[in-house]
Parts: structure tokens; C-alpha cells; sequence
């Protein structure tokens, strides 16, 4: 009975392996190099524990493995000049700066613009993505201290606010409402 449970987990352990590489597959039919990665990642893993008893799908496994670089290679290969074009496009932000809320407009829509591409994926998309961090702070510098200003500037505001709010409240409790003549209510803050 023992025996008959551990080949039936085995039998299951297999299946459930088997299901993970055809859903890497299929993810890399679909183009979707996220999900096969992590298919694969989770197949490899399953495959390690199950040792020998995997071995007949060693060989499926590795296939799907060398799909899934020759995938990416292929993505890197069309997204490096695109990384290319979002560098040069900062790089003419920081040059020639828009005013600060345009400007953080469009280096939000470039960074956008970057995650769309993907993960990075060789040392050469590395260095083009530590170029485009590099100037995308460049380009953000005068954006952080514009709303900083702005900021500030909300903040004298406020204190104004409560300035004027407290001299109202204190002119509304100090006023003797029964001997107060009507031309201080027109003007309260004026002496006449």
C-alpha cells in the first residue's frame, strides 16, 4: 500500500511537472517570455526534486529552456534600439529641459515607455538602463526643485489660511454682538 502511494505521488509529481513545461510552452507560443520564465523556473525546481524519475523529461525541458533564450535574444535584440531611442530622448530632456510639470510629464511617460520593454536582459541593456536612470535624474533635477518651490509655497499659503482663519475667529469671540454698531460690521477690520 506504501509502494502503491509513493508511485501514485511520483505519477503525480510527473504529471504536475509535465504540466509546467506545457505551460511554458505555451506562454512561449504567446510571446509571454515573463511567464514561460517562471514556468520554467518552477519546472526546473519541480524537476530537481523528482531526480531521476524525471529524466524522461530532461530533454523536453532543455528545449523549452533554449526556446526561451533564443526568445529573449531575439528581444533584446529588438529592444536595445528602442532603449537606445528612450536614452537619446532623455538625454535631450536634460539638454534642453521643458518647464518642470511638462518636463516630469514626459520623463513619467518615458519611464513608462521603458518598463513596456521588459526586464533588461544583457550587460549591454544593463548599461544603457543605468545610462537612462542616470539622466532621467539629470532631467528630474529641476522638476524636484520646482515642486519643492511649489510645495513651500502651499505651505505659506497654509499658514496664511490659519493666520486669517484665527483672526476671524478671535474678531467673531471678542466682538460684544449687543454693542457692536453696524458700520464696524460693514468694515471689522477697518477703525474708523
Amino acid at each position: 500500500a506504501a509502494a502503491e502511494t509513493e508511485a501514485a505521488a511520483r505519477r503525480m509529481e510527473h504529471a504536475a511537472l509535465e504540466g509546467l513545461i506545457e505551460a511554458a510552452e505555451t506562454a512561449l507560443d504567446a510571446g509571454e517570455i515573463g511567464t514561460a520564465r517562471q514556468r520554467l523556473a518552477e519546472a526546473r525546481q519541480r524537476h530537481d526534486t523528482l531526480g531521476a524519475a524525471a529524466r524522461a523529461l530532461t530533454r523536453r525541458l532543455n528545449r523549452v529552456s533554449g526556446r526561451l533564450a533564443e526568445l529573449k535574444d531575439w528581444q533584446t535584440f529588438a529592444t536595445t534600439p528602442k532603449r537606445e531611442a528612450l536614452c537619446e530622448a532623455v538625454q535631450a530632456l536634460v539638454e534642453h529641459p521643458l518647464p518642470p510639470p511638462e518636463q516630469a510629464e514626459r520623463l513619467k511617460a518615458l519611464r513608462a515607455a521603458w518598463r513596456e520593454l521588459g526586464p533588461v536582459n544583457r550587460a549591454r541593456e544593463a548599461r544603457l538602463a543605468e545610462r537612462f536612470d542616470t539622466l532621467a535624474e539629470q532631467a528630474f533635477e529641476p522638476c524636484r526643485v520646482y515642486f519643492a518651490e511649489q510645495a513651500e509655497l502651499r505651505r505659506k499659503n497654509l499658514a496664511e489660511r490659519q493666520r486669517i482663519c484665527a483672526e476671524l475667529d478671535a474678531y467673531l469671540t471678542e466682538t460684544d454682538w449687543q454693542r457692536a454698531d453696524a458700520a464696524h460690521f460693514l468694515h471689522p477690520f477697518t477703525d474708523f
